[in-house]
């Protein structure tokens, strides 16, 4: 016979493989304790199952961004590579900065950090392009100055940007 069965205000408590001794506690206490171990297990469940779902919404944003980006880069990639055959600014351009702005947290949170600037870099080139196209050359987009060095290298980092998203 044990110390604990010995005591008289020691009752022995079952649970599963575990044996607890608990020395006379009022049941209302006990019962404080098992509602606290059940908010805190709840809590811990509820976290973790939020984390979860943030963690499978980063990865759909990021596969969106990813899709969403290898089009648009495309799309810049065939007009800058008709305006450098043609030396000429490119007619029908589209702004991308509000893609970039709505999957650029997704993007970075999952990717690479080289793979992310590498993309950025592309989409910097872009801005740049709809920025510089929007001002104008007075109705004529035969290239000027630095043009043709800025257009090609855009295209460069472009490609290089498609090379990342891959297929």
């Amino acid at each position: 016979m044990g110390l604990c069965d010995s005591l008289s205000t020691v009752e022995r408590v079952t649970a599963g493989v575990f044996q607890v001794y608990v020395a006379a506690i009022p049941q209302n206490v006990v019962g404080a304790l098992i509602a606290v171990g059940g908010v805190a297990i709840g809590g811990v469940l509820t976290f973790t199952a939020n984390v979860l779902l943030d963690r499978r919404r980063e990865k759909r944003e990021a596969r969106a961004a990813k899709a969403i980006f290898r089009q648009e880069i495309d799309d810049a990639r065939k007009s800058l590579g008709e305006g450098i055959d043609m030396g000429r600014r490119p007619l029908g351009w589209k702004p991308w900065p509000q893609t970039w702005e709505s999957y650029r947290a997704a993007a970075a949170s999952r990717w690479p950090p080289a793979d992310f600037a590498l993309v950025a870099t592309a989409y910097a080139d872009m801005y740049g392009l709809d920025h510089g196209l929007r001002d104008g050359h007075d109705g004529d987009r035969k290239f000027k100055g630095d043009d043709e060095e800025f257009f090609t290298t855009a295209k460069a980092n472009l490609e290089t940007a498609r090379e990342v998203l891959g297929d």
